[in-house]
C-alpha cells in the first residue's frame, strides 16, 4: 500500500508539473486567496449582490469588478483599436486562464495598490508588450501559473485536459467568424474586469482585441457607470438565464478599520491631554479668583474674567464632546475589526478546504466499502 504522505506529495508534484490551468470558481474567499498569493498587499474581493447605488458604494474603495457570465458570441461589431499605453491589457490565450487574467487586468492598472515585487517586475518587463504578447508571457510566468493551480483538484486536471472542445482558441475563433454556432461552448463561463484608469472607465475583456472605453469617469462616480454596463450584458440573455456573478476588488476592510482605529486612538489620547490641561487651568483660574487682590479697574476686569471662564467652559464642552464621539468610534471600530478578523479567518479555511484534493481519500474509502461488502450492499 502506498504511503499516504508520498502519494499527497506525488499529487502535489502533479500540479506543479501540469502545464494547463484549473477552472476557477467565483467565489470570493477564493479570488481573495489567488489576490494575496500573487502577492497583493491589502486587497479583498467580495461579492456584489446588487448594482444599485447604496450597495457599490458600501465596498468602497473599489479597484475594480470581475464580472463572471455565461460566455456566447458578442455580435457587437468591435474595431481594431490599439491598447493605450497607460492601460495595462492582457489578452487571455490559454484555457481557463481567465479569472487570474480578470485580476491582473484589474491591479495592474491600481497606481495605489502595493502589487509586490512579483507582478511589479512583471509590469513593468511586459510594459511595452502588445495584448497577445502579454497573454503569451502571464501564460509562462510560473508565479502566477503556480499559484492559479493550488485550487487544481486531480478531476480538475483529468477534465481539463479531455475537454479541448471549450478552449480559449476556439472561442476566439467564433467571435472572428461571427458564427451563429455555439456548440460546445454552451456551459463556458468567462470572467471580465472593469477598472478606472487615469480618468477613464475601461472594460478589459481578455477575449478581445484591446481594451473597450466605456466613458470617462471619477474615482468617485466609476462603479455607477460601470453598472448599466454590466446590466445591459445581463440583459441579453434570456430571462431563465440566472448564471451571473459580480466581484469587487477592494481595499481590505480590516486594513482600513485597523488604520481608524490606531488614528481615533491617538486623537483620544492626544483629547484626553487636552482635557487634563483644561481641568488645570481651570482651577488655577479658580484659586486665582479667590487670592487675588482688588483689581485697578474693577469695573472692568469681572467682565474680562467672566468672559474666559465662558471661553474655557465651551473649550471643555466640545471636548467633552469630541472625546465621547471617539470613544463611540472606536467601540463601533472594535467591532468591526472582530468581524472583519472572522471572516478573514472564514475565507482561509473555506479557500483551504477548497485547495484539498479529496480524490484520493474517496476512491480509498470506495475500495475500503467494497473490500468489506458494504459497498454492494447500499447500492442493493
Amino acid at each position: 500500500m502506498a504511503d499516504p504522505l508520498q502519494l499527497l506529495d506525488r499529487l502535489e508534484a502533479a500540479k506543479r508539473d501540469w502545464k494547463g490551468w484549473c477552472t476557477i470558481e467565483s467565489e470570493p474567499a477564493v479570488f481573495t486567496q489567488l489576490v494575496t498569493d500573487f502577492g497583493v498587499k491589502n486587497c479583498q474581493v467580495e461579492e456584489v449582490y446588487s448594482l444599485d447605488e447604496e450597495s457599490l458604494a458600501s465596498l468602497e474603495p473599489v479597484h475594480g469588478l470581475i464580472f463572471l457570465f455565461r460566455w456566447k458570441q458578442d455580435r457587437d461589431v468591435q474595431a481594431d483599436f490599439a491598447c493605450p499605453e497607460n492601460v495595462w491589457f492582457a489578452n487571455q490565450v490559454i484555457d481557463n486562464a481567465c479569472a487570474s487574467l480578470a485580476i491582473l487586468n484589474i491591479v495592474m492598472n491600481c497606481a495605489d495598490v502595493d502589487i509586490g515585487e512579483n507582478l511589479r517586475s512583471f509590469r513593468n518587463f511586459t510594459k511595452d508588450f502588445t495584448p497577445p504578447l502579454r497573454g503569451i508571457a502571464m501564460a509562462e510566468f510560473d508565479a502566477i501559473h503556480r499559484v492559479h493551480n493550488t485550487f487544481a483538484r486531480t478531476t480538475d486536471m483529468i477534465d481539463s485536459d479531455a475537454t479541448l472542445k471549450t478552449s480559449a482558441s476556439k472561442k476566439r475563433k467564433a467571435e472572428e467568424a461571427d458564427s451563429d454556432d455555439e456548440d460546445g461552448v454552451e456551459d463556458v463561463f468567462h470572467f471580465i474586469a472593469y477598472v478606472p484608469v487615469d480618468g477613464c472607465l475601461w472594460e478589459l475583456d481578455g477575449l478581445k482585441k484591446g481594451p473597450n472605453k466605456i466613458g470617462e469617469c471619477t474615482k468617485e462616480n466609476w462603479t455607477q457607470l460601470a453598472a448599466p454596463r454590466i446590466q445591459d450584458r445581463i440583459t441579453k440573455y434570456s430571462q431563465e438565464e440566472i448564471r451571473f456573478n459580480l466581484l469587487a476588488v477592494i481595499q481590505k476592510p480590516l486594513h482600513t478599520h485597523l488604520q481608524k482605529q490606531a488614528r481615533n486612538k491617538a486623537l483620544l489620547e492626544k483629547t484626553e491631554r487636552q482635557i487634563s490641561l483644561e481641568e488645570s487651568l481651570e482651577q488655577k483660574s479658580h484659586v486665582s479668583d479667590i487670592t487675588s487682590e482688588a483689581p485697578t479697574e474693577p469695573d472692568s476686569v469681572p467682565g474680562e474674567l467672566e468672559e474666559d471662564a465662558d471661553n474655557l467652559r465651551a473649550r471643555m464642552k466640545s471636548l467633552e464632546e469630541t472625546r465621547s464621539r471617539l470613544k463611540n468610534e472606536i467601540r463601533d471600530t472594535e467591532a468591526r475589526i472582530v468581524d472583519e478578523e472572522a471572516k478573514a479567518t472564514e475565507y482561509q479555511e473555506y479557500a483551504a478546504r477548497r485547495r484539498y484534493d479529496y480524490t484520493p481519500f474517496i476512491r480509498k474509502m470506495i475500495e475500503k466499502l467494497n473490500e468489506n461488502g458494504i459497498l454492494q450492499a447500499q447500492l442493493e
